[in-house]
């Protein structure tokens, strides 16, 4: 995948279908059914896996060959504390034994999924150089 010449769409499109599995798991929640909620799930992991090495290629390509490994750790590196915190929240959420806990963690979630695809949507607009090409290339 990461030859694939679109890796910024193929991104993209791998994130609304993750989004797509985190709704696909809230309808089976609200509905009790524990098939549809797995579904849901495998659906968001199978989807959201190939998306961090897109990511950090599209980053290396970003940045240059001579910064890459310093933008990559930074990125991992937050991606670990954005984790432990958000796991946090939704722990406090969903540890409230309510429908009304969960709901406002896929609440949470889809909102931070959202505001992820408004900054992308801005950064693929705003900036002259695209993310799916090398900043030396001519186009």
């Amino acid at each position: 995948m990461l030859e694939y010449p679109r890796q910024f769409m193929l991104f993209g499109i791998f994130q609304g279908v993750s989004a797509a599995g985190i709704l696909v798991c809230y309808i089976g929640l609200a509905a009790s059914s524990n098939i549809t909620t797995v579904i849901g799930t495998l659906i968001y992991a199978a989807f959201t896996f190939p998306s961090f090495p897109i990511m950090m290629e599209l980053i290396g390509k970003r940045v240059g060959k001579e910064l890459d490994l310093v933008a990559t750790g930074n990125v991992f590196f937050m991606t670990q504390i954005i984790t432990a915190v958000m796991l946090q929240v939704f722990s406090w959420l969903i540890g409230s034994n309510t429908k009304a806990g969960s709901t406002s963690s896929f609440i949470l979630l889809m909102l931070l999924l959202g505001f992820n695809l408004v900054l992308g949507i801005l950064a693929s607009t705003r900036y002259k150089i695209p993310f799916d090409k090398d900043p030396g290339d001519k186009y």
